[in-house]
């Protein structure tokens, strides 16, 4: 799964994000980044480890930690939606529970999000 992107209309004014998140072969757990910003709340997240990569269809969660402004080790949770159209109705929405109830999202306004099923390797 890869993105990008911008929410330009955030509650608290632009969101901006990338990442790449995957299993790699006979892993437990996913790996990759994750770098989030709330230009106007100023919120930094940077993912430092993922628990889970569930992915349905067009629909992606995404469970891990991250260093939030500084601190570490605060959980976050993902949601995502790759609704093709070059990105057009994609859909990002993160929530730090810890972080005051912090959550953000919706459409994006530029940028795309890519979920990709590779089939599974017989066993």
């Amino acid at each position: 799964m890869t993105g990008g992107g911008v929410l330009e209309n955030a509650p608290r004014g632009r969101v901006t994000f990338g990442l790449v998140v995957q299993y790699s072969n006979g892993a437990l757990t996913p790996s990759g980044n994750l770098i989030f910003k709330d230009h106007g709340a100023r919120i930094t997240l940077k993912a430092t480890s993922f628990k889970l990569l569930n992915i349905r269809e067009h629909h992606a969660v995404i469970l891990g930690n991250a260093n939030v402004n500084g601190k570490a080790n605060i959980a976050f949770v993902l949601n995502v939606d790759d609704l093709g159209k070059g990105g057009s109705s994609d859909i990002f929405m993160i929530q730090i529970p810890a972080w005051n109830g912090y959550s953000a999202g919706g459409v994006l306004d530029g940028g795309n999000i890519r979920i990709t099923m590779l089939p599974q390797r017989g066993r």
